[in-house]
């Protein structure tokens, strides 16, 4: 017995024809089956994946997920140079072979606590490990049907640029207000000088 398989779409459906060679009775059956609803969910998910690809492409973030071991990281992000989505997993222990604990040591202590509460992290700004770059990250809990829990997902987003334009502002208010205190001494300095080589006056 041989089967084959036919897609049709009348009437904006689409029905699969699985249809069998062996005789019944000197006819030959033909079995019919509504396969829309199934057609229907697939194309959703593909318009899904374009449009979570549209969202990393805009937002030139990567989303991430890591395992409830914290040990296993899956991440998503658009490539600069082709501009195609990449995905790649690696084995880190999370948080600590990804954020730099020297920097933001205060943030880090609480994300820590919100990973053991699993509770959302948000607005982390951290720099990776042996590098002078920064990213801000948030991150959810997630969980199974059954209520299980199974993770982190998140997206962390490259600041950089901020973080050091902001490192220089400040650099330049403190030489600005060393500038300005030794300016004061200076007028202070002068005007006790004066004072002291201008003779009394008496009457």
């Amino acid at each position: 017995m041989s089967r084959q398989c036919y897609r049709a779409e009348p009437f904006a459906g689409r029905l699969s024809y699985p249809i069998s060679k062996q005789s019944v009775g000197g006819a030959t059956l033909l079995s019919v089956f509504d396969v829309t609803a199934r057609h229907i969910e697939h194309d959703k998910l593909e318009e899904e994946t374009r449009r979570y690809r549209d969202i990393i492409g805009v937002g030139g973030g990567t989303l991430y997920e890591v395992n409830a071991d914290l040990n296993q990281i899956r991440m998503w992000e658009r490539d600069t140079a082709s501009g195609k989505l990449q995905i790649r997993e690696r084995s880190a222990r999370f948080p600590d072979d990804v954020i730099d604990p020297t920097f933001n040591p205060e943030g880090l202590a609480e994300t820590r606590q919100r990973y053991a509460a699993r509770e959302p992290v948000r607005n982390l700004i951290y720099r990776v490990p042996g590098k002078e770059v920064y990213r801000l990250g948030n991150s959810v809990p997630f969980y199974d049907n059954d209520g299980i829990y199974q993770g982190r997902r998140g997206v962390s987003i490259d600041v950089t640029a901020q973080v050091l334009a902001e490192r220089q502002r400040d650099e330049l208010e403190r030489q600005l207000r060393h500038s300005q205190k030794l300016e004061a001494l200076g007028t202070l300095a002068g005007g006790v000088a004066h004072e002291s080589i201008t003779p009394w006056c008496r009457s």
